[in-house]
């Protein structure tokens, strides 16, 4: 191996092939780096145990600087305009830096490339350079012609594989330090219990400390690390430091682990990560999560339902809209009325009322007999008459009036009296020039209109026309229609 001496310390070793970002895997390697890896991972001690932690990084080597000028070459002229793809030279090197791109761990996962600290010169031999191990050919180039003053830049990348052995005495060591993917991965890889007890017990306290910036696939392979371990002390503490359940794999993961947990323990922490999760508005992941604990006991099921309607009662004045009614209102009809209550008056303060007969459909869908009870009643009876007073002056007639606009821009007192009055058209004057009215009218009747008035406007010298349109009746009209329509159901509804 190129005279390299494994000490207590990780080292490394340059591989043969060349390999990139997306291909550095163990399963990709070729040839003679591929048996020098299967090598170290089969030397074993007198007791049969690996000597040996293994993983993979890429590393950058970057350069910048000034290309070599031509004077015979009109490429490199002023007036030339293509760009040339030809290689280069760099005749005076400006930046020089070399780095880890990727980190590939002994699972054969990538794990985050500025988390592992290591000593490039472990790589070299005696006398041998960084700089000479990536060779003279770069991998990659861009060149820039002339750009004002300044020469033709170059730039130049090189990518060069390594091998890095760490001994088993030191892996935890270097796992810890590196973070929790890192000991995730450690752990994956690792053929001992006692060892995948020890990184385990590691991750879990990295989970305390750090769960809150870890990604779902981050703590979707710890939960299923944990649960193939199968130690129900581990399982419980990491999912009482779960911060939340950030996405669906997360979820499914944390039920199969709390599978494992005795009832007392597993109630506990349901209720804790609904409510939790609730509260980020992450709704639909709670429902989902609700969903796969119905192999769980009766009592547990009870108490994430109540969890659930507590926790969407406090989430409605903020995520009203993620709500899935859906899916929640029929947790409602298994709970007490004190919640169902609870619910109902979050939604009379808080929902928009467009949403309130939505929110009812779903529920007489679901279970009709849920109408029968007063806080739905209430529910019903105020929805009702809010739509039966918002109707009964019939089908809107047609008016240029734009009551309930809102002009935020220059001239607003003057613009909001034309668009709350009867006219059609009006001019507005006092713009600088022809540009200034017409930024003006693109800008209030364009890119920037508000959504609250429908009108058109033209530039002119220092003026600008604007035209109401017909869309803002037809918007009123089309609201008159949907109201009578939300009042014939929920009438229907009334019934029941």
């Amino acid at each position: 191996m190129d005279g390299r001496v494994l000490t207590d310390s990780c080292h490394g070793y340059v591989l043969d092939h060349k390999y990139t970002q997306t291909n550095l895997r163990f399963r990709n390697l070729k040839g003679r780096d591929r048996q020098v890896v299967d090598l170290l991972r089969s030397v074993k001690d007198t007791d049969g145990k690996p000597l040996y932690c293994v993983s993979l990084i890429l590393l950058e080597k970057h350069q910048s600087g000034q290309a070599c000028y031509d004077h015979s070459s009109k490429r490199y002229s002023y007036d030339d305009e293509s760009e040339d793809e030809g290689p280069h030279q760099m005749e005076e090197v400006h930046e020089d830096d070399t780095c880890i791109q990727c980190w590939v761990g002994p699972d054969d996962t990538e794990l985050p490339s500025n988390s592992f600290m290591f000593d490039l010169d472990s790589l070299l031999t005696d006398g041998e350079d960084i700089n000479d191990v990536f060779g003279e050919d770069p991998d990659k180039q861009e060149y820039e012609q002339y750009t004002g003053n300044a020469g033709p830049t170059l730039e130049y990348w090189y990518y060069l594989g390594a091998v890095i052995i760490c001994p088993v005495s030191k892996q935890i060591e270097l796992a810890t330090s590196a973070g929790l993917p890192a000991v995730i991965s450690f752990l994956n890889s690792s053929s001992s219990p006692d060892l995948k007890v020890i990184f385990a017990t590691r991750a879990v306290n990295l989970l305390k400390t750090s769960g809150k910036n870890c990604s779902s696939s981050t703590l979707a392979s710890l939960f299923s690390a944990l649960s193939d371990i199968g130690d129900r002390a581990l399982l419980v503490d990491a999912i009482n430091n779960l911060p939340s359940l950030v996405d669906n794999s997360v979820a499914s993961f944390v039920s199969i682990a709390l599978s494992q947990a005795e009832p007392a323990e597993a109630e506990q922490a349901i209720v804790r990560i609904l409510t939790d999760t609730l509260a980020q508005g992450r709704i639909g992941v709670a429902l989902y999560f609700k969903s796969l604990l119905s192999a769980f006991p009766d009592s547990i099921n009870r108490s994430a339902d109540e969890a659930i309607m507590n926790g969407a009662c406090m989430a409605i004045p903020r995520f009203e809209s993620r709500l899935k009614y859906d899916d929640l209102l029929p947790i409602a009809c298994r709970c007490s009325d004190e919640l169902i209550q609870n619910l109902v008056n979050a939604l009379i303060q808080h929902a928009r009322a467009s949403n309130i007969t939505l929110r009812l459909g779903a529920i007489t869908r679901k279970s009709p007999h849920i109408n029968g009870r007063s806080a739905m009643r209430l529910l019903v009876n105020r929805r009702i008459l809010a739509l039966k007073e918002a109707t009964q002056g019939g089908e809107p007639k047609f008016t240029w009036c734009q009551s309930s606009a809102t002009f935020d821009g220059s001239k607003a007192n003057e613009v909001e009296e034309f668009l709350h009055g009867d006219d059609e058209t009006r001019t507005f004057y006092g713009f600088n020039d022809s540009r200034h009215a017409g930024n003006w009218a693109n800008k209030y009747f364009g890119y920037a209109r508000n959504g609250t008035y429908s009108a058109d406007a033209e530039a002119g010298r220092g003026c600008v026309t604007v035209t109401k349109c017909r869309g803002h009746h037809d918007k009123i009209k089309y609201l008159h229609k949907s109201h009578l329509e939300e009042l014939r159901r929920l009438l229907e509804i009334s019934k029941l």
